[in-house]
């Protein structure tokens, strides 16, 4: 009876332990390439505010389902053991490091100016991670709040990098034209 029931314990924990047959087949069929999102660098910009708009800019290319995005608090953890925080990481060359070591293929830098209150101008870059090279960039200006800018702009600037199809630049506020 012994024998039996620890059979039976041993197989019940077996298979608790084993991955749903269902959930090994997603993982398979998981082809949505991993990306990582650099924090924006800031020239006027809060903190605040650049956190924001580095967030909506990894929501907006999750939501593409063809990425998987690494979590900021992973790149921060490896920019601090790699001591690339406190060098600011700005260049391209790091940006291809960081990725190198967070296993990416494809890393997005970007720089937030914040000219007044109201005025925005948020520019992205996408690096391929094995060859260094800048596959797409693009910049959006923006006239009106930071809310309006996430919802808006940024949020056109993160589909162009993805060269989502017909992708129609949002005007949540009226353009800025140089003097």
């Amino acid at each position: 009876v012994r024998l039996l029931l620890c059979s039976l314990l041993l197989a019940g924990l077996a298979c608790a332990a084993a991955p749903h047959p269902r959930a090994q087949g997603t993982a398979a069929q998981d082809k949505r390439e991993l990306v990582a999102v650099m924090d924006m660098q800031a020239v006027g910009a809060s903190k605040v505010e650049r956190e924001a708009i580095s967030d909506r800019m990894r929501e907006v290319l999750l939501k593409t389902g063809r990425f998987k995005v690494v979590d900021r608090s992973q790149m921060k953890a490896v920019l601090d053991e790699q001591a690339l925080q406190q060098t600011g990481c700005t260049d391209q060359e790091c940006a291809v490091k960081v990725g190198q070591i967070l296993g990416v293929r494809k890393i997005v830098t970007g720089k937030v100016i914040k000219f007044s209150d109201t005025a925005w101008q948020v520019s992205a870059t996408m690096i391929d991670v094995e060859t260094a090279e800048t596959l797409r960039a693009d910049s959006v200006r923006h006239q009106g709040d930071v809310f309006s800018l996430l919802e808006g702009p940024v949020a056109t600037l993160g589909a162009k990098l993805v060269g989502a199809p017909g992708v129609v630049a949002v005007a949540a506020g009226p353009a800025i034209t140089a003097a």
